[in-house]
């Protein structure tokens, strides 16, 4: 058997063996040979259909080997079915075919009892195959590029975009796994280039962009189109929302100098700052949390080229920032902000040549380069956004030399920290015992508040490793009320007691954290006491029960 790549291949069941058909050999032509193993040696099989990058799997419905699609001896991409059957190919004639489509992923689902082929290049359906005919199961998103995406307060919108020679104009929302097309009326009509925010204070996706000078919101149910003086129609506009000024952030090219915009969402601002970062368009722009500033990075000058400077905008001027590190020139480039862990995430192209994208991070003081080791293949014009339901970023679509792409990335830590928070502190003389925390993130400090006691009163903070025994011997919660402290309970084990620092509004604790990878996913519990002679007899409070989870950035 001569070597070979893009070849299929699948197990026959009932005849026990391994099948292998097609492929592109050592010099570069289509193969169409089958050849099967026995588990002793290979031994050339029927001929079939020249064909490479194809798909195919074991039909237990039908006890055969089944080939989908892929690419003939002529560059010619298909879509059409063959069966392995008395030792020849023969091509099977189903009422539905799957869209002709090369270098798609199947396999048989044994429960279900049908096989299952799914995306491709520039595809995004998935089909089932019953046995005797195809049967679509889900559309998926067109592959497109140069579309907008953003949170809409019930998952991640999307519109537009382009693909090929077509300009879109339908509406998208990507919730609990799955893009969804909705059926709106009187909306934008088709177009690209345009960005997205998601004003979290009024709760719409702010539009603008294109050839179209006009502003649009969605309010997760409908296109509102906004006839407002502001900036002028334009491509390759970079717009964030700016939580902590309440208003949309909107920089774009004109000149030689970035015009700044802000929109509250009934007029349109222009602001003009003594300096300006440079002209240009395709910029990533994002809000910095740790800063509370405008995070612009990249883009592309027209005459000049792609761009490698960082600014920030801190409402009333622009200063351009000198990071030790920085992402490579690209000519377009997506910035979000992932909120759970306060960092901006980057995207850009990785190049014609390279095997991924770059994605990096920006920490507040410089940008940080993620390797990851799967990562989206490189790829222009994508759409990006932040979910804070699932707390993470997603990438869709894009184009990568003249292919237009349909597939959807999630980016985000492997083990996310968290603080949950469980039960209710006993009565204060002054209210409730109530404790806080931020997320525990492995090599920065976990902070902790205590509310709801008397000013200066002596607090300690409890960490424990069960919420079911204390000490291993006596069950949790344990009602304090027999002690004196009516209405209090403890509900974590005590391995580790704390002082915390009191003050006029309750007491505090900032508890470093080792960057140890053993403790990645560590579970700790954690309560709080405080003196309270007012309180009760026992003279003491109790807070909430809170449940850490130690997590990386």
């Amino acid at each position: 058997m001569l070597g070979r790549i893009r070849f299929g291949m699948a197990y026959d069941v009932q005849r026990d063996r391994l099948i292998v058909c097609g492929g592109i050999s050592e010099v570069g032509l289509t193969l169409n040979d089958t050849w099967e193993y026995d588990g002793t040696a290979w031994r050339p099989g029927p001929t079939a259909p020249p064909r490479d990058d194809q798909c195919m799997f074991y039909d237990r419905a039908s006890s055969r080997v089944v080939m989908y699609g892929g690419e003939d001896d002529r560059l010619v991409v298909q879509g059409d079915t063959w069966a392995l059957t008395g030792g020849a190919w023969v091509r099977l004639l189903p009422s539905t075919s799957p869209p002709a489509r090369a270098g798609a992923v199947c396999a048989y689902d044994s429960v279900r009892q049908c096989a299952v082929i799914a995306l491709g290049r520039g595809r995004t359906d998935t089909w089932e195959w019953d046995g005797s005919d195809w049967h679509l199961r889900s559309l998926g998103v067109p592959a497109r590029s140069r579309h907008g995406m953003a949170y809409d307060g019930v998952g991640l919108i999307s519109f537009g975009g382009r693909g090929g020679n077509l300009t879109f104009g339908d509406t998208w929302r990507f919730a609990n796994g799955v893009w969804q097309q909705l059926a709106t009326q009187g909306g934008p009509g088709p177009r690209a280039d345009y960005a997205m925010a998601f004003d979290a204070g009024r709760g719409v996706v702010v539009m603008f962009g294109s050839n179209d000078p006009d502003t649009w919101e969605w309010d997760s149910r409908t296109w509102n189109r906004r006839v407002l003086p502001g900036p002028s129609a334009r491509p390759g506009v970079s717009m964030a929302y700016w939580p902590t000024h309440r208003h949309v952030v909107l920089v774009s090219g004109s000149g030689s100098s970035l015009e700044t915009w802000e929109y509250d969402g009934s007029t349109w601002r222009r602001r003009t700052p003594p300096v300006s970062p440079a002209d240009r368009a395709y910029a990533g722009l994002a809000y910095e949390p740790k800063r509370d500033t405008m995070l612009l990075h990249g883009g592309y000058r027209p005459g000049f080229g792609r761009l490698v400077d960082t600014w920030e905008w801190n409402g009333q001027a622009w200063t351009q920032l000198s990071p030790a590190h920085a992402p490579a020139a690209a000519s377009d480039t997506k910035m979000v902000t992932d909120v759970a862990r306060e960092r901006v995430v980057l995207w850009s192209e990785g190049g014609a040549w390279a095997l991924s994208g770059q994605a990096w991070e920006w920490d507040g003081q410089d940008w940080v380069e993620r390797t990851r080791y799967l990562a989206p293949p490189p790829r222009s014009d994508a759409a990006m956004a932040y979910d804070p339901v699932s707390e993470r970023v997603y990438l869709h679509g894009g184009s990568y030399v003249s292919l237009f792409l349909g597939d959807t990335w999630t980016y985000g830590p492997i083990t996310p920290a968290r603080f949950t928070r469980h039960y209710v502190g006993c009565r204060s003389s002054v209210g409730a015992a109530d404790l806080s925390a931020a997320r525990p993130w492995l090599g920065e400090p976990f902070d902790f508040r205590l509310t709801g006691i008397p000013a200066g009163s002596p607090a300690v903070l409890h960490l424990g490793l069960s919420a079911t025994t204390l000490y291993g011997i006596i069950p949790l919660p344990l009602d304090l009320t027999a002690l004196g402290a009516t209405g209090c309970s403890l509900y974590t084990d005590i391995a580790l007691s704390l002082p915390m620092a009191s003050s006029a509004t309750g007491a505090q604790l900032s508890l470093p954290l080792c960057l140890c990878p053993s403790l990645l996913g560590s579970v700790i519990y954690c309560q709080a006491l405080a003196a309270d002679p007012r309180a009760n007899p026992a003279g003491l409070v109790t807070s909430n029960a809170g449940v850490a989870v130690l997590g990386g950035k």
